[in-house]
Order: C-alpha cells, then structure tokens, then sequence
C-alpha cells in the first residue's frame, strides 16, 4: 500500500519542518524523513491556543535541541487561541516574517 501525501505549504524561501512523500514503512512503523533542520535555523511554531498556551511547542523546542544540540536552533511560538490557516495567513507579513524564520511547522489541535 502507497503510503499518502501530505500537503505543506512552504513560504519562500523557507522550509517545512516535517518531512513528506511515498516512503515505504512497515506496519505501525513510524518513518523517518530527512533532518530538514540546518545550523542556526529560526523555527517557527505557528498554530492555534495549542501554540499559544507554549507548551506542546515547548515539547517541540526541546525535542529539536536536545537531540540536535549542536545546530544552535532558535525555536518561537506563534500562536492565536481559535485560529485558522485562513487567520494566520492574513498575519503572516505582519506577525511571522519580521522574525525571519528559516523553518516553519504548524501545531494545532
């Protein structure tokens, strides 16, 4: 079975954090995409009260900088209780890209 595509969507001339496409796993077996993470990246986390409340992008945060303590990544939180793709879009000149991220994931419930 062809595993599904995600759809992402990529600002310029960002990146998105997870990784996506036909890779082939066995069952219940989680896959594992190219570290897409390079030295000195601002991440972004953007979503909804999830983001906002800063703790599972926390989770995220220390997640990236304890596994990869040597790339001297610099993790923000944006988040907006009820947000909406549509919401954060309208924000993303004014809110998101005077932080100029390198790499940005969406989290939301």
């Amino acid at each position: 079975m062809a595993a599904a595509k995600r759809a992402t969507t990529r600002t310029q001339p960002g990146r998105v954090l997870a990784g996506h496409g036909n890779q082939k796993r066995a069952a219940g077996q989680a896959a594992a995409g190219p570290l897409v993470v390079k030295q000195g990246d601002r991440v972004a986390v953007v979503g909804d009260s999830i983001t906002e409340q800063k703790l599972y992008s926390r989770y995220i945060e220390l997640y990236l900088t304890a596994c990869q303590p040597q790339l001297d990544l610099h993790v923000m939180q944006f988040g907006w209780s009820g947000e909406w793709a549509r919401g954060f879009a309208a924000r993303l000149d004014n809110d998101l890209l005077p932080y100029k991220p390198n790499v940005v994931t969406p989290c939301s419930g």
